[in-house]
């Protein structure tokens, strides 16, 4: 599995190299990337080219995004192997944003991608706009007024049952559903929670990273396939 975190909007380089680096090390120690290290290849790239980034997109004022044909065309010319990009932007702004794609990532990876700020809580944010981009992972709070519909995911569900083989957590309303359920806390409801819950882990990242850097011998335990929902 490769990743590439990308430069946006900075003028100062090396003030970007050590936030990415600060992001890179980050992501390196969580699972499931720690107990598989050795599959997983992060570089950085101090692109200058303009990606389109913007704050307040859709009229969210934490949400940023970015222009993905200018993405993908900075991320081709960077010269570094990429399945996923992560992309740190240059605003002091809190704001980030990571698109989940229901399933289609693995025939087109490079249409999913995730953008963070530059500030106190970039790394966190990297991890959890991660989670949504990579792992096509709900958020497990709820969104108030702001208008989202629920889109499939494995850490919310309608019945804890679906993730009961790896997690006894059941936590009524996540996400856009106030009546769904979420597992336990995790980086996706909380960036003090800095870890991905085991249902996260078990049913979204494994098979995930699998797809990328297939395992050649037996799986470690736990390690299970995505299950189908009826």
């Amino acid at each position: 599995l490769y990743l590439l975190i990308m430069a946006s909007g900075y003028q100062d380089l090396n003030s970007f190299r050590t936030k990415a680096e600060e992001a890179r090390d980050y992501l390196y120690t969580k699972e499931p990337m720690a107990s598989r290290r050795s599959d997983v290849t992060i570089s950085i790239y101090e692109n200058t080219t303009d990606l389109g980034c913007y704050n307040n997109c859709y009229g969210i004022e934490r949400l940023l995004c970015c222009d993905s044909q200018k993405v993908g065309l900075a991320a081709a010319g960077s010269g570094y192997l990429f399945d996923e990009i992560l992309i740190l932007h240059n605003t002091a702004t809190y704001s980030g944003g990571g698109a989940r794609d229901n399933g289609y990532y693995q025939i087109n990876s490079a249409s999913s991608y995730c953008q963070m700020y530059h500030g106190a809580y970039t790394t966190p944010m990297t991890l959890h706009e991660f989670g949504h981009s990579f792992g096509n992972l709900c958020d497990e709070y709820t969104y108030g007024s702001e208008g989202y519909s629920y889109m499939e995911c494995v850490n919310c569900r309608a019945s804890c049952q679906d993730w009961a083989d790896v997690s006894t957590g059941c936590n009524q309303s996540c996400d856009a559903r106030s009546d769904y359920y979420r597992p336990e806390d995790s980086i996706m409801i909380n960036y003090n929670v800095q870890t991905f819950n085991q249902p996260s882990i078990h049913y979204g990242l494994i098979p995930r990273l699998n797809y990328f850097a297939p395992e050649s011998e037996t799986p470690v335990s736990g390690a299970v396939q995505t299950p189908v929902y009826q």
